[in-house]
């Protein structure tokens, strides 16, 4: 079934578990929660980036994504290495699992996706009518 962002849908809490389907009009904020999402299977779950596959319907969002991708690996590591970075959703989510799993761990994962990141699977879908 699928997430509907304006439907209290919350990246930062909803199960890591099946597939994620996230169903939206433009500018509000997908890209945004499918990053997070990727994020939070790197910390939570231990998932290797290059073993996430995120499909969307166009080059641009493909592009879009991939860059917001490495944007936020690399903030969650500035994070976890006590940097200042300025999205507060980021910096909690970082916090929060170092606070369960240990800063070590965490910045051993994020570093792992940011020497991946070339193997993000992003892809599109094309549809034939």
């Amino acid at each position: 079934m699928p997430q509907h962002i304006n439907d209290n849908f919350d990246a930062t809490i909803v199960p890591l578990e099946g597939s994620n389907l996230i169903e939206a009009s433009a500018g509000t904020g997908k890209t945004y929660s499918i990053a997070l999402l990727t994020l939070r299977l790197i910390i939570e779950k231990n998932i290797p980036i290059e073993k996430i596959l995120m499909v969307t319907f166009t080059k641009a969002a493909v592009a879009e994504l991939e860059i917001r991708i490495r944007a936020f690996v690399r903030m969650a590591l500035k994070v976890g290495r006590e940097q200042q970075i300025k999205d507060d959703t980021i910096t909690s989510m970082v916090q929060n699992q170092i606070l369960h799993l240990g800063k070590e761990e965490v910045c051993k994962r994020l570093e792992n996706a940011q020497l991946f990141l070339d193997e993000t699977s992003v892809l599109t879908l094309s549809l034939i009518h």
